[in-house]
């Protein structure tokens, strides 16, 4: 069973950097056309770890390993953007992604969000298959990316 807590420092960078290789290994877009995630990135967390509105998790199994992590951000009164959801490669396909869409939602609707949402890109999809079964819906595209939404 999965447990959560704040990232430290170390691990933030340590997920920044994850997100990044992620993210770049499913771009189909090169050039100026690319998104440029160190500006939104920037945009969501002008004060860092210390941004009003984050929600950075580390998720760790039973025997105390990070498993991977996840950053959200409240975007309205009830919205909440899950910026980020990812389970290192050593730990992938044993459900670990599962558990943590469930403890994300679950804290968010704790939290009174109502709507969660999320951008993935429109390969990747592996993470489709996930969101898709944790009842996430396509509602619309832009650029490499799909949008979904949950309702909680």
């Amino acid at each position: 069973m999965l447990h959560s807590r704040k990232v430290t420092e170390v691990e933030f960078e340590d997920m920044i950097k994850d997100c990044y290789t992620l993210i770049s290994g499913y771009s189909a877009i090169e050039g100026e056309n690319q998104v440029d995630w160190h500006i939104q990135m920037a945009e969501l967390m002008p004060n860092g770890m210390e941004s009003a509105g984050n929600y950075l998790y580390t998720f760790l199994n039973e025997e105390e390993q990070v498993i991977g992590y996840a950053w959200c951000s409240d975007k309205e009164d009830s919205m909440r953007l899950i910026a980020y959801i990812g389970v290192k490669e050593s730990f992938r396909r044993r459900g670990y992604a599962t558990q943590i869409m469930e403890m994300i939602c679950r804290d968010a609707k704790q939290a009174g969000v109502s709507l969660m949402v999320l951008g993935v890109e429109k390969n990747n999809f592996p993470a489709i298959h996930i969101y898709e079964r944790d009842g996430f819906k396509i509602v619309g595209e832009e650029d490499i990316r799909f949008i979904m939404v949950k309702e909680l």
